[in-house]
């Protein structure tokens, strides 16, 4: 579930059920510490709230002018890209991966949707990584789902770490090859669908063997494929590889240089 500000509307982190995209309330340590001073912050923070349903709105029926009004007065207000990407459209993706799992969204109606969530994720300024970087992000061959590692690549940028993305899929001698020249202290793999998992575990051993002991850094592996939850079994990582479900937790993790 999405850990949501309800009084600043700023995105907090995640927690267990990971399958579940629902948005739960909760307050940040800002908004805590200004209603200990008992300062009016409903009222304050009303145009968050408001411009929140604003953009949700423009969401359900594609109205992109409004989107981009709504995103300009995000902007305004404080609310950082990375609260409307992983807070707002994050959710929304993970509702249709579910929807098309279970089959009640057509493939026309997920192409239709994931269209516009990547329309308004190329509106927002990306950061280039900077190496050596804290992460080298690559997608899984066959994986043609490109938001996830780069909503990871911006949220984690946006926190000011040195990431970088890599999409579409690129073959495992460039991925060798980018490592070597970046530095990486972690190697992450995107995996959509189970099946996917298969294959990241394949890359890492691959690459641990082209890579090290020159560079030696930690594998992680994350996406849709780990948060499918109900009946589903947990899909199986190789040995040297971490699977990371929560972006504010990472951070804390690559927080520790």
């Amino acid at each position: 579930m999405i850990r949501w500000c309800c009084y600043c509307q700023r995105y907090l982190g995640e927690l267990a059920p990971f399958d579940d995209p629902r948005i739960t309330h909760s307050i940040c340590e800002g908004c805590d510490a200004r209603l200990a001073r008992d300062e009016p912050l409903v009222q304050q923070t009303e145009g968050e709230r408001v411009l929140v349903d604003r953009l949700l709105a423009a969401a359900r029926t594609r109205d992109w002018p409004a989107c981009q009004a709504a995103l300009s007065d995000a902007s305004a207000l404080g609310i950082r890209d990375d609260s409307l990407l992983i807070g707002l459209l994050q959710p929304t993706l993970y509702q249709v991966g579910l929807d098309w799992q279970g089959g009640k969204m057509s493939v026309a109606a997920e192409h239709l949707l994931t269209s516009w969530i990547e329309r308004v994720f190329s509106s927002l300024p990306l950061a280039t990584g900077v190496p050596p970087l804290d992460l080298l992000l690559f997608q899984t061959p066959g994986n043609s789902h490109s938001l996830g590692p780069l909503f990871a690549c911006h949220t984690l940028a946006a926190r000011g770490f040195s990431v970088e993305a890599v999409v579409p899929a690129v073959p495992v001698e460039e991925m060798v090859s980018l490592a070597q020249r970046l530095r990486p202290r972690f190697i992450g793999f995107s995996c959509a669908l189970p099946q996917a998992v298969a294959a990241a575990n394949a890359l890492v051993g691959t690459l641990q063997a082209a890579l090290e002991p020159d560079l030696h850094c930690r594998y992680v592996l994350s996406g849709f494929a780990f948060r499918l939850g109900g009946s589903a079994e947990p899909p199986k990582v190789s040995h040297g590889a971490e699977v990371i479900l929560d972006l504010e937790l990472f951070a804390k993790i690559l927080a520790r240089r």
